[in-house]
């Protein structure tokens, strides 16, 4: 847990909350792929616009903190500082008309007629703010599109988040150029601000600010009130790498244990196997990795023999993160490749041995009762 007073959370500047986000979710942002981040941010986006619908807008101070938690956690996966990308995207104003404050922008059907920008030789409009509180920020883009705001309903600015949360998803399939994804990133953050700016005009006074927000959720892990976070991973489906040769029924065996947790189930046979109809071991290894990166928990189960194919499984499934077991049933005569990598999998501590099948149903149900599992 944290051992700060709440009072240094209210002055933590947009920059050191990215920082203390970063420690709490960094390692676990950095297993994912950016695509899989942001499915998570759009996810958070449907919630808030669930929560923006009358009568009741209470449910829009528990999900507004997500928002900006899964943003900053894209934003470190791509190396992208918050305060510098919005700093710049808002340095001179609004980036389409200029104004300085209380931008107009929406009042004109065609933006070209306001189409120019304020002297970049002026003072930047955010540069003092990069010290400052997160409030701060808040009150800056108040000044800049808080009249305007408040003129929405909350529904068109949430629906403006949608759209603008769809705008860095296409930069990331397209990869484009590294100051258009900030650019676009930065959108997204002055419209969570913006959707914040509008709840509080309706609520009034007895809206919190949105560093109050953050603050009250995100000051340790909001689900295990640790840090770094320490909750049990979430595990939606399994691939099982085997030398179907060689199960002797086990396979059934893993097949109930999973049945009765309600879990979904793959068994993919291993690259030397006739069942995976002749295709060359390097490609099965390709099929193989590609169906486990996929899932969110990983197994092999062995018995006298390991093929390059499962090594591999085993191996990137490490290095991703995911939850990864080797099951291994005693033998006397095994190859030596599978003592070896036996071996190394103990060191790494994924190793469970068992002798007969229902060994392998009581360990394999077991290591799935110690993640926490939600059936797809």
């Amino acid at each position: 847990m944290s051992d700060k007073p709440m009072f240094l959370y209210k002055k933590y500047t947009l920059d050191q909350w990215q920082k203390h986000l970063d420690r709490i979710y960094g390692a676990r942002n950095r297993i994912r792929t950016n695509s899989e981040t942001w499915y998570r941010m759009l996810e958070e986006i449907g919630e808030v616009l669930q929560a923006a619908r009358p009568p009741s807008l209470s449910a829009i101070e528990a999900t507004l903190p997500d928002l900006f938690v899964w943003l900053a956690a894209l934003a470190d996966v791509e190396d992208v500082s918050l305060t510098d990308a919005v700093g710049n995207r808002f340095a001179y104003g609004c980036p389409y008309c200029g104004a300085a404050e209380n931008c107009s922008c929406i009042y004109y059907p065609d933006r070209s007629v306001v189409q120019h920008r304020r002297v970049e030789t002026e003072t930047p409009l955010f540069g003092p703010l990069k010290e400052k509180p997160l409030d701060m920020w808040v009150e800056a883009f108040d000044r800049l599109y808080g009249v305007t705001n408040r003129d929405r309903s909350l529904m068109d600015i949430t629906s403006r988040l949608v759209e603008n949360a769809g705008e860095v998803a296409k930069a990331l399939r397209e990869k484009l150029p590294r100051e258009r994804l900030e650019a676009k990133l930065a959108n997204v953050f002055a419209w969570i601000v913006a959707t914040y700016i509008k709840y509080s005009s309706i609520v009034g006074p007895s809206a919190p600010s949105f560093a109050d927000l953050v603050m009250n959720k995100y000051t340790h892990c909001a689900k295990c009130h640790s840090i770094p976070c320490e909750c049990k991973p979430v595990v939606a489906s399994i691939v099982v790498g085997i030398v179907s040769r060689e199960m002797f029924g086990a396979d059934e065996e893993i097949e109930n244990a999973a049945s009765r947790e309600r879990l979904h189930l793959e068994i993919v046979p291993d690259g030397g196997d006739e069942a995976f109809g002749g295709l060359q071991e390097e490609l099965a290894e390709v099929a193989i990795l590609g169906k486990a990166r996929k899932a969110d928990a990983v197994a092999v189960v062995v018995t006298h023999k390991i093929t390059i194919a499962l090594q591999s499984l085993v191996y990137q499934s490490l290095i991703r993160g995911q939850p990864v077991r080797v099951f291994s049933r005693a033998a006397h005569d095994r190859d030596p490749d599978l003592s070896n990598f036996l071996e190394r999998a103990k060191i790494a501590g994924v190793l469970v041995d068992f002798r007969e099948n229902a060994g392998l149903n009581r360990e394999f149900r077991t290591w799935l009762q110690s993640m926490s599992l939600v059936a797809r």
